[in-house]
């Protein structure tokens, strides 16, 4: 299914994973939400010593 909004087509997209998800909106940000819009990625993506992977997020 595609939805048609002022010139522009948006069509449903499924992600592997969360981290796919969020490059996409970084990548397609001004298209998401205007060519006036600033997107700020806050989030960190850290490995701990045990090789897990922790998410930090800035809390200013």
């Amino acid at each position: 299914m595609k939805i048609t909004h002022s010139n522009l087509v948006f069509t449903r997209m499924s992600y592997e994973n969360e981290l796919e998800l969020e490059k996409a909106v970084v990548a397609n940000s001004k298209q998401m939400f205007g060519s006036k819009s600033v997107y700020f990625d806050i989030k960190k993506r850290v490995k701990n010593g045990m090789g897990k992977e922790l998410l930090l997020r800035s809390n200013k």
